[in-house]
């Protein structure tokens, strides 16, 4: 079962093994035989835990050296195992179950950029449980009353600790915060989650904190500041806006989230030839994307290049249409398309979309608002207020913190 793991993981997660194209690397490893002692532990002692277990930003030194005092624990242990494998052949067993059933997560080919996960012991756990609970039982045999105290004591602390830790996933706020908590100097990507759920909650001097707290962390990322701009495009301040974007870009120049906002500072700022530079650079790098095209189509618009308009235009609704095809229940398409004949005047063609999105039943707020303010300009006042209405009643349910 775990080599079949192994198989289906590398077939589903083609994209993500780009982290070991040049090969495995040696720290890798040595995470992996730190992850053999590191998860016990935990199970033990149940304490700092997180949805997010990240590298140190320096994997030299200190790092090493634990990796290393792992690997040397490791080898002991299962050569005692083995040697005992007469005497107590449950304990070869179980750390054999343990060891095969963890073995294609412990990252000595990285999928990810996590160092370790709490998830990946579901199974492999019960390599040291199921003993455990063995040994209870054959002790409550002979004299069960201070046995039995004891279990039920462990049981109502790990219980106790176990609804407290359910307490820190009630929304991405908590979460990310209690990662930050526990790794408060070595964790861009929970600073850079919390900086998220911030601004879908519309709280953007804590986002504009979150993500500063990530842009100081090393090594520099585009995503961060990506999101540190979006930050400011929020609050208003479009110069510092356009300031983290094009770092971002610097950073990455694939990074096309960078380049979608850029264009709308751009378009808002009249400034449509450099808005226009930013969805032709998109487009070298995706060439398929119908928000791309019809982003194009409005720049050209804005220029009076009719020609231009109606290609990018047209482009955008075959895109979208495909889309519609693969996802016939999906609003946004629908939404999209009445978007593009909307921005030509053709306002009964943009109705019928729009209409069409309305009636999938749009459960996300964000999506709302846009419809709404969609309905606003094709003069539907009342369907408008509608979306309004409902994606207030959806953020007041949302923002529970």
């Amino acid at each position: 079962m775990a080599f079949g793991t192994v198989l289906l993981t590398v077939m589903t997660h083609t994209n993500d093994l780009f982290y070991a194209k040049k090969g495995i690397e040696l720290f890798w490893v040595l995470n992996a035989f730190r992850s053999l002692v590191f998860y016990p532990l935990k199970m033990a002692w149940p304490q700092g835990l997180t949805a997010y277990y990240p590298f140190p930003p320096d994997i030299g030194g200190f790092y090493r050296f634990e990796c290393f005092c792992a690997a040397t624990v490791v080898i002991l242990v299962a050569y005692l195992l083995f040697r005992l494998r007469r005497k107590a052949p449950y304990l070869w067993a179980a750390g054999l179950f343990y060891l095969i059933t963890l073995l294609p997560v412990l990252g000595i080919v990285q999928t990810g950029s996590q160092a370790a996960a709490d998830r990946y012991t579901y199974l492999a756990s019960l390599g040291f449980f199921l003993p455990f609970s063995a040994g209870v039982a054959h002790l409550l045999s002979y004299r069960w009353a201070p046995y039995a105290g004891l279990a039920f004591l462990l049981s109502a602390l790990l219980g106790l600790g176990t609804t407290r830790q359910i307490g820190t996933w009630r929304n991405s706020h908590e979460l990310w915060v209690r990662v930050t908590r526990v790794y408060p100097a070595e964790n861009p990507t929970a600073y850079s989650k919390l900086g998220v759920a911030y601004l879908k909650a519309r709280k953007y001097n804590e986002a504009q904190e979150a993500f500063t707290r990530a842009c100081a962390l090393p090594p520099p990322t585009a995503g961060p500041y990506n999101g540190l701009g979006m930050a400011f495009l929020y609050k208003g301040r479009m110069a510092d806006a356009i300031l983290e974007f094009r770092y971002a870009l610097k950073l990455d120049p694939h990074l096309n989230a960078a380049r979608l906002n850029l264009w709308a500072i751009y378009d808002s700022l009249d400034r449509h030839e450099e808005a226009l530079d930013q969805m032709v650079a998109a487009l070298s790098i995706e060439s398929d994307s119908p928000a791309i095209y019809g982003n194009l189509g409005k720049s050209y618009r804005s220029m009076k290049k009719f020609g231009e308009v109606r290609k990018a235009f047209d482009k955008a609704l075959r895109l979208y249409r495909q889309d519609m095809d693969q996802n016939p229940v999906e609003p946004v398409y629908d939404l999209k398309t009445g978007e593009i004949y909307l921005s030509e005047g053709l306002n009964a063609k943009a109705l019928g979309y729009l209409r069409k999105a309305w009636n999938l039943n749009i459960t996300n707020p964000d999506l709302l608002q846009e419809t709404g303010e969609d309905f606003e300009k094709a003069g539907e006042p009342g369907l408008a207020k509608q979306c309004r209405d409902k994606a207030h009643a959806m953020e007041a349910g949302r923002n529970t913190f």
